[in-house]
């Protein structure tokens, strides 16, 4: 791609198999960007899955009318600040990262694809950053039932010497948060790079790859703020990739991200850590809702978990215009 000479911000929206959502999300996304934003959509997967990516986004795009946004777009085609990539696997922390690798713009955003902004979304989340108020910025996310409370009061979550966040990301407060969801979420490009960006350790179907950017970017300094105006109504539960894992894979996965976490941020704790995700494991197998090798399997996973966080992420260089 051709870098823009003038890039306040990226909007990245990774997806996966499921163009229309994608477009959707995007276009929201879109008709609230200035002349010095770059919207950019990686398509994950195959080439048919980029063509079906790129004829869903011109189509909805093109619905919304040719002002939306800015760079035109009444000849058909995609406007001049919407770029269309590529990437054949499957993983959204590289998708991710390519926002501070080729565009040179001065903040990211990150949006999942299945999640709608509302009206003022991203100059809400924007404002602390450009304010020089903080680093890095949550937004809220609205969906139903809501997996995103478990703690009222809060503003945004916090990391449990358990292993677990205590947050409300679905409050129309504002204020301090410890933690930003990789889906709505907004970063200063030129932090984030010398930290690493998202770890790639985060493989497969991944989870609290979020979590873990947001720890390396606090132990930098970050300051972390919550918005509650910066809204974005995540779709029905299922539309979601990871929220279609089995249980028993999910079990897995969890240990093992959580133990990397704990591994390089909290490495005092990280016993404690363990024996909650080995107790949780054990009860569970023993009321049948998992099979009895679930334990091994998660010790398993603690393991590597613990192996991949003995490794810090390398800076990340911008790649040539």
């Amino acid at each position: 791609m051709s870098r823009p000479v003038s890039c306040r911000a990226v909007v990245v929206v990774p997806t996966w198999t499921r163009p229309e959502v994608a477009a959707r999300a995007a276009a929201a996304a879109w008709g609230q960007m200035g002349p010095d934003d770059l919207l950019m959509v990686v398509a994950q997967g195959s080439g048919e899955e980029v063509a079906a990516t790129r004829e869903a986004l011109e189509r909805t795009l093109a619905a919304a009318g040719s002002g939306a946004g800015t760079g035109g777009g009444g000849g058909g085609g995609l406007p001049e600040r919407v770029v269309l990539e590529q990437q054949p696997e499957a993983d959204r922390v590289r998708a991710r990262n390519r926002a501070f690798t080729r565009t040179g713009c001065r903040y990211a955003v990150f949006l999942d694809d299945d999640s709608i902004p509302r009206p003022g979304w991203l100059e809400a989340l924007l404002a602390p950053l450009e304010a020089g108020e903080a680093e890095l910025a949550a937004g809220r996310l609205v969906e139903e039932p809501d997996r995103t409370t478990n703690a009222e009061g809060l503003t945004g979550a916090r990391l449990t010497w358990t292993g677990h966040t205590r947050r409300d990301f679905n409050t129309p407060r504002s204020g301090p948060t410890g933690l930003a969801p990789g889906g709505n979420m907004a970063v200063r490009c030129e932090l984030a790079r010398r930290a690493g960006g998202f770890d790639e350790a985060f493989a497969g179907a991944t989870m609290y790859e979020d979590v873990e950017f947001s720890l390396r970017l606090r132990r930098m300094g970050a300051r972390a703020v919550y918005r509650g105006d910066a809204a974005v109504d995540h779709l029905a539960l299922g539309t979601g990739s990871w929220h279609r894992l089995e249980e028993e894979r999910w079990e897995g996965v969890r240990a093992r991200q959580m133990s990397l976490i704990f591994r390089r941020h909290r490495p005092r704790l990280w016993p404690l850590m363990a024996f909650s995700y080995l107790a949780a494991a054990g009860w569970k197998s023993l009321i049948g809702r998992l099979s009895p090798g679930t334990v091994m399997q998660v010790a398993g996973a603690l393991k590597e978990g613990w192996g991949a966080g003995a490794r810090t992420p390398e800076p990340l260089e911008e790649e040539p215009a």
